[in-house]
């Protein structure tokens, strides 16, 4: 592998109104149109996925479907792996962290332990773990592009690995359906 790309899913039902974790969202209508300039960012920039590596979750699939079908890429060769899923938030799960524990978004994105406490959450530090392990897959893939087509949290644990900022460093979320090249 040469090129790691990462494309968080787009807007879902579930991103407005703030709900977390691992339910099965699905894109708004803002959220696909976003999923298909995605695919239209690769195709205007000669980015041509050799392999897609999508979450199970439903708008992290569908995300990828509209990426696939802009850039011409066979949807049957997309391959699902059930570690690229959003980070697990246990009891929290499928919750509204501002309604259910008293924070806002914004105090979670700057204090990324913040939700640690929280009953069989899975801790920031595992996640770093899962992203190193994400890196290691990528890097052993022999195709020269992978895109992966995941979730937020997992992806600041996936930049900060690569970037070498500790795992409780705050970073700001990354924009829906945006391209990012990470390698």
């Amino acid at each position: 592998m040469k090129n790691l790309y990462f494309i968080r899913h787009g807007e879902s039902t579930a991103n407005i109104i703030d709900q977390v974790g691992n339910d099965d969202a699905r894109l708004t209508e803002r959220g696909a149109a976003q999923a298909v300039a995605a695919g239209r960012h690769l195709q205007m920039n000669g980015i041509n996925p050799d392999v897609i590596l999508v979450s199970p979750l439903h708008r992290a699939k569908e995300t990828a479907l509209y990426v696939a079908q802009e850039i011409g890429y066979d949807e049957s060769k997309i391959e699902m792996y059930d570690f690229l899923r959003e980070r697990w938030f246990g009891d929290l799960e499928l919750g509204n962290i501002k309604k259910d524990i008293g924070i806002s978004l914004e105090y979670y994105f700057q204090y990324p332990l913040s939700v640690d406490h929280v009953k069989n959450v899975e801790k920031l530090a595992d996640l770093h773990k899962r992203a190193e392990k994400v890196i290691a897959l990528a890097k052993s893939r022999p195709e020269d592009t992978v895109v992966i087509v995941s979730h937020g949290a997992l992806l600041r644990s996936i930049y900060k690995v690569i970037e070498g900022i500790p795992y409780d460093r705050p970073i700001p979320p990354f924009e829906n359906a945006k391209v990012l090249r990470l390698i």
